[in-house]
């Protein structure tokens, strides 16, 4: 999932199956309702998985393949993922995406 915020990978198809496996995997703790593992997360891999997020809703108004999320479905996720990481993850996420 981190690699999904690192310059270094430039393939388009690379990133797009990395999107596609941590979608796999947050439809996977969604259907478990199962978000513990986000309080053991440091503080740049939250910024990374917020920054999933944001890339979802981008991914879903642009109608690419976001496997079975939708907005309704992460929102309750991604709200409590700020709520516990701060703001500080919000920005450095967001800054991330005007790269």
């Amino acid at each position: 999932m981190c690699e999904i915020g690192c310059e270094k990978i430039k393939t388009s198809e690379v990133i797009e199956e990395l999107y596609l496996t941590t979608a796999r995997m947050i439809e996977f703790a969604l259907a478990e309702k199962d978000f513990d593992f986000q309080k053991i997360l440091k503080d740049n891999e939250k910024s990374y998985l917020i920054k999933f997020y944001y890339t979802t809703y981008e991914r879903i108004s642009q109608k690419k393949n976001t496997l079975t999320l939708k907005p309704a479905k992460i929102y309750n996720a991604h709200y409590n993922l700020i709520n516990s990481s701060g703001i500080g993850s919000v920005h450095r996420a967001l800054f991330s995406i005007q790269k």
